[in-house]
């Protein structure tokens, strides 16, 4: 097998052993994987990656009216779309209006982050260890009262042109 041969099917190995670029999304702005992985600060490792096309799913959670889960459209680090779970029983137009009304940026959860922690009794915050960006948030404002936690998820992040 020539070099050449061999190092494509490194290359081929690499994420799978996970070794590979955690931000080889096909965005121009993306930074090498060593500039953003490993990071211990999760917000140091989002910026290194340098996303601002992305979609990603969002749900939110707290003792109120169910809300169907949606998919958050970022194109320069805004919000330009939601778009609710099609199998939600409910008005799509208004379910949309309200997934618009809900949804966030990466950088704006951050925000609500560091608002809830000078706020809040608790905040729980699990991060993703390739990306740094929050996977799920869990706030709860008073320990003494009940029904007024929320939590917050992202998953499926992914990037575009």
């Amino acid at each position: 097998m020539t070099s050449a041969g061999r190092f494509a099917r490194w290359t081929m190995l690499l994420p799978i052993l996970g070794l590979g670029a955690t931000c080889s999304d096909p965005t121009p702005s993306n930074v090498p994987a060593s500039d953003c992985r490993f990071v211990g600060d999760p917000r140091v490792r989002w910026e290194r990656c340098r996303l601002v096309n992305y979609t990603a799913v969002e749900e939110s959670y707290c003792f109120c009216p169910p809300v169907p889960s949606w998919t958050v459209v970022v194109r320069g680090g805004q919000v330009v779309d939601a778009i609710p779970d099609p199998s939600f029983p409910g008005d799509p137009v208004e379910l949309r209006r309200q997934a618009l009304a809900r949804a966030w940026t990466v950088e704006q959860m951050f925000e609500r982050i560091d608002t809830a922690k000078q706020t809040a009794d608790r905040v729980f915050e699990d991060n993703d260890a390739a990306r740094g960006y929050p996977k799920h948030v869990f706030i709860d404002p008073d320990l003494g009262l009940a029904d007024e936690e929320t939590s917050y998820q992202m998953s499926a992040l992914t990037a575009f042109p």
